[in-house]
Order: structure tokens, then C-alpha cells, then sequence
């Protein structure tokens, strides 16, 4: 019987999406303000938070990485395991869902799914078959159900 526990939990390694806020004045006009999403270290382990940058971005490949860092791709993905629970790959994908999530929640309702898909580093179609994986819902479903739940309207992703 293992007694393993992960390390850290990926929804406390998440960055964020660089999100803005319109910030109200008493005469009903406002301005707009980047929050504050997290940066910088997340571990303080350079190798994972480095990792974690990169999977902010298009970037989508874990080997791609390992061959930058020159570390053997099963090497590198026991040691995400160790830190997460998750291989790799699988924590890349966890780390898009809620990238994923985030876009859907605070994006506008025209929001091109072509330029989300573009952004988590895939194509539509493939958009399409992790939303029904992951939420059980089309893009444009999910897009409503998370866009309904947004307690935080004056925040907003371009």
C-alpha cells in the first residue's frame, strides 16, 4: 500500500490568464487595470517553474522540453509525478483545462473559439473533444455555463 501524497496541487501551481478589470469611477466611467496573476516562482524549483511557464503560453510538448533541459523524457515525467501525482503529459493537460476554463469563464460571448483553441495550443475540432472530456459540454455550452457562474463581470480576458 502507498502512502504517497503529491506534493502540490495543480490548482495551486495555476498562473492564471493575464486578465484586466474595469475599475469604476462615481461618474460611471472606468478604467482598465491588469490584475495581478501570479508570476515568478511557483515552487522554487527552476526546472517545474520553468516548466509551468512555458505551459502558459502555446507551448504544449513536455519532450520538446526535456530536449531543452536535456533531460531524458520518462525522467522528467516521474518527476512531475513526484511534485503532482500526475505524469507529464497528463499534468499538462490538467494545467489547459483550467487555462481552458479561465477563457471560457471571462472571455466576451464572441469570443473566436478558433483563437482559444489557438492559444491552448491546439485546433477546434480537437477544443471541441476535450470540452466534452473534461465538462461534459460542447465549447459553446461550456462557454455559457462558465460565462453564467463568472461572479467577477467587470473581469475580462482579450
Amino acid at each position: 500500500m502507498s502512502n504517497f501524497v503529491a506534493q502540490y496541487k495543480i490548482e495551486d501551481l495555476y498562473k492564471g490568464v493575464a486578465k484586466k478589470k474595469k475599475v469604476y469611477n462615481p461618474d460611471g466611467s472606468f478604467v482598465v487595470e491588469n490584475v495581478d496573476n501570479k508570476s515568478g516562482i511557483v515552487t522554487g524549483i527552476k526546472v517545474f517553474d520553468d516548466f509551468i511557464e512555458l505551459l502558459n503560453g502555446k507551448y504544449n510538448e513536455a519532450d520538446d522540453y526535456c530536449n531543452i533541459i536535456g533531460v531524458e523524457p520518462a525522467v522528467f515525467s516521474g518527476f512531475v509525478f513526484m511534485l503532482t501525482g500526475f505524469n507529464a503529459t497528463n499534468f499538462k493537460l490538467e494545467y489547459k483545462k483550467l487555462v481552458v476554463k479561465d477563457y471560457l469563464t471571462f472571455c466576451n460571448k464572441n469570443y473566436n473559439v478558433a483563437k482559444l483553441a489557438e492559444k491552448v495550443g491546439c485546433t477546434p475540432h480537437h477544443l471541441e473533444y476535450l470540452c466534452r472530456k473534461w465538462f461534459n459540454m460542447s465549447v459553446k455550452s461550456a462557454k455559457k455555463y462558465f460565462s453564467e457562474k463568472n461572479t467577477q463581470k467587470n473581469v475580462f480576458i482579450e
